[in-house]
């Protein structure tokens, strides 16, 4: 199952579903996109999750150094050598293109009201974001690499009920149906009746099929 544009796991700038990103400078940002970008790429080619391609916290790390050749890369430590030998050169383009945008073309960090769950898109909400939490610090890794907020948010508004309805979720990639799938169920199920069937919209079936 493929991410695709304009999906509501998808719609604008990666680093807005980063945690950590909305403290950056607007340079740091730029160059944070252009990584995240990057890694889902490589996460698609290679068939894995953006996580075990390269962390967040080397992300940050390379946020905070800024290595622009591969002498600094290097000297940075932050990748192993074997990501180096894989990723390096492509990621230090990446990096030297962000890193010297035009200035009108540096993003910005939106500060945006949410709008109001229903009390049971909220109950659902809820319990899924504690369940990810748990499982994420179980695992050791951050729970926004299981479900980040907008698809938390999908799921309990749609509520999907059985693995059919999960193949139904626009964004939700292979390894997480089949890592945490019937978990997901699990916890939607326990946390209220769905109050309506499992409908793609009109325009989301032609953008999710």
């Amino acid at each position: 199952s493929r991410i695709r544009p304009g999906s509501p796991v998808d719609r604008g700038p990666l680093f807005l579903r980063f945690k950590g990103a909305s403290g950056l400078d607007p340079r740091s940002l730029s160059m944070l996109e252009a990584l995240l970008q990057f890694r889902n790429a490589q996460a698609e080619k290679m068939d894995r999750p953006p996580f075990k391609v390269l962390g967040n916290e080397p992300l940050l790390e390379l946020i905070r150094k800024k290595p622009l050749n591969m002498p600094e890369l290097r000297e940075s430590k932050i990748l192993t050598g074997r990501q180096i030998a894989i990723f390096g050169e492509p990621l230090l383009d990446r990096l030297r293109e962000a890193a010297d945008p035009p200035a009108s073309g540096l993003p910005g960090y939106p500060q945006r009201a949410r709008p109001k769950m229903a009390a049971p898109v909220r109950r659902r909400f809820k319990a899924l974001k504690a369940w990810k939490d748990e499982r994420g610090n179980h695992l050791g890794m951050d729970p926004t690499l299981l479900l980040n907020n907008a698809l938390t948010q999908w799921l309990a508004e749609k509520m999907p009920l059985t693995r059919l309805d999960l193949e139904a979720v626009p964004g939700l990639k292979t390894w997480q149906k089949g890592e945490f799938g019937e978990e997901i169920l699990a916890v939607l199920a326990q946390s209220g009746e769905r109050m309506a069937p499992l409908l793609l919209t009109t325009n989301e079936k032609k953008e999710y099929k």
